[in-house]
This record gives C-alpha cells, sequence and structure tokens, in this order.
C-alpha cells in the first residue's frame, strides 16, 4: 500500500491533520487521503511517529515481528500451570522464543514514547522554519482504561495531557479529534478527553468495541465521519448536530461524540455532561 501523504507534502496555511499512528494503521490514513472531502479541503496529514523515523520498510517488519510474536504466544498455552517435567525443557525454549520476538519488535520501534513524540512535534511544528497549523488530531490504536497501544508505540492519555501542556497552541487549534480505539467515547474518557482538548468542537470516540483498522466498515467510518465533521461545526444547535450524529450510526462504527464541549451523543442516550473534570498526571 503506498502512502500518499508525509512531512514533505504542502501543508495547508491553516488546518492539516495530525495523525498519531500507534498501530500501524496505513489503510485509516489512506482512507482519510483519498476522501473527497480531504481532496476538497486541501488538507495534508502529518505521521507520528514520521515515516522519517520509521520507514514502511521498517513498519511492514514490524507486523511480520507482531504476527510472529503471537504465533508463538500461542505455543505458551500448552506452559500455563503446573509444567510436567517432561515439558520443562520445551516450556522454557517457548519462553525464551517469547522473550526474543518481543525484543526485535521493541528494537524496530527503536522504544518510541512520550519524548520521542514532543521531540518530533517539535520538529513538526516549524517545518522549512515556518509554523504549521492543525485543526484535527486522530488517535489510531487500541485503547483501554484511558491507555492507547499499539504495534508500533503506546501513549496514556494522562501523556497526551503532559503533550497538551508543553505544546499548548498546538492542542488550543484542534477543533476536531478523532479517537480511532474502543471505549474511547464513553461518558467518562469524554470527560477526561474535553479537559485536554479544550478547543475541540468535535471529539468522535467510539461507545464501545470499535472495528480494527482494515475492516471495510472502519475504512468506510472514516471517509464518511470526514464529510460530515464540517457539518458537525456549522451546527447550530444540539439538535441539528444529534441529527448528524445519528445518520453516522448506519456504518455499524460504534461511535460517540462530544459536542461543543457539552452535549454527549451515543446509540442509546443522549446527555449534558457534568462540569469539566482534571485528569490527575
Amino acid at each position: 500500500m503506498r502512502l500518499i501523504v508525509l512531512w514533505f507534502c504542502v501543508f495547508s496555511a491553516q488546518a492539516n491533520i495530525l495523525f498519531f499512528d500507534l498501530n500501524n494503521a496505513s489503510a485509516e490514513i489512506e482512507a482519510m487521503a483519498k476522501s473527497e472531502s480531504f481532496k476538497k479541503q486541501g488538507k495534508a496529514i502529518a505521521i507520528l511517529p514520521s515515516h522519517q523515523r520509521l520507514p514502511q520498510k521498517t513498519r511492514t517488519a514490524i507486523i511480520e515481528a507482531k504476527k510472529h510474536l503471537d504465533k508463538v504466544s500461542l505455543k505458551a498455552e500448552e506452559c500455563v500451570g503446573g509444567i510436567p517435567p517432561e515439558k520443562k525443557a520445551k516450556c522454557n525454549a517457548v519462553f525464551d522464543d517469547i522473550r526474543a520476538a518481543e525484543l526485535k519488535r521493541a528494537q524496530l520501534t527503536g522504544e518510541y514514547r512520550l519524548p520521542e513524540f514532543q521531540s518530533e512535534l517539535a520538529t513538526l511544528l516549524y517545518f522549512n522554519d515556518r509554523p504549521i497549523k492543525f485543526d484535527t488530531l486522530v488517535i489510531s490504536g487500541h485503547h483501554d482504561l484511558g491507555y492507547f497501544r499499539g504495534e508500533i508505540t503506546q501513549l496514556e492519555v494522562a501523556e497526551l495531557k503532559q503533550l497538551s501542556l508543553s505544546e499548548p497552541e498546538l492542542f488550543a487549534g484542534f477543533h476536531t479529534v478523532i479517537l480511532l480505539g474502543c471505549s474511547t467515547g464513553t461518558p467518562e474518557m469524554m470527560q477526561a478527553y474535553r479537559d485536554i482538548f479544550t478547543h475541540a468542537k468535535v471529539i468522535v470516540g467510539a461507545e464501545d468495541n470499535a472495528p480494527t483498522r482494515d475492516e471495510a466498515r472502519n475504512l468506510k467510518f472514516i471517509r464518511e465521519l470526514l464529510q460530515a465533521t464540517p457539518l458537525l461545526h456549522k451546527a447550530n444547535s444540539p439538535k441539528v448536530a444529534e441529527g448528524i450524529y445519528r445518520g453516522l450510526l448506519r456504518h455499524a462504527w460504534p461511535a460517540s461524540l462530544l459536542w461543543n464541549q457539552s452535549h454527549y451523543y451515543a446509540k442509546d442516550e443522549s446527555l449534558l455532561l457534568p462540569q469539566k473534570v482534571t485528569l490527575q498526571p
């Protein structure tokens, strides 16, 4: 799959997309880049970790390393509980294979964590010695209880808070936040995210288990969401915003929406969130 959006593409003066690719989500990135809405708005997508830091060849190797790790880990199921003496040598070999596979994956990713995000952001924000503006942030990765992870790296919601404090101007510019991960859009998580993305009028997440990155319904939802986002920003009332949101549910993607920092919509409920809470680091 050919990625058509990298750092050296032409950035819009005011509105670009920043994509935190924690899980090797090439298909999702390409779905965004090829969407009609994206083309009409003349935006560009910047990806972190960048393709300068992790080239496509390395990302492909990471996918293969993860497949091998999963395959080896299945063998460890025979070694749960008490290990009979006759299986001890075999199980020890399996454990060694798992450690070696995980070490290889870690070496390929270069242990990319929060300091690396901060460093690459600092470089990106003044690409070619001129400030780059972003109005949309997308985070793609597995998610559980405020913790994002993927084949490439991981990022805690508390670390997002740290990023927002170190780059306040960048985070103030995010008017749209798209969270492509399981349970990113529960009422509790939305309250945490709005404390980080204080200027975002549109925050979209998953209220339940989200589709996997390469599923057709996931990619179709992403394209439709990009079409709907400008309409959500133009919506002049909660009723109008809810109507646009309900239209997105036809794609069998468990989307939820936080609109205008207060109005929360999910498949079976709509409510007004209480006053903002502070996420403790």
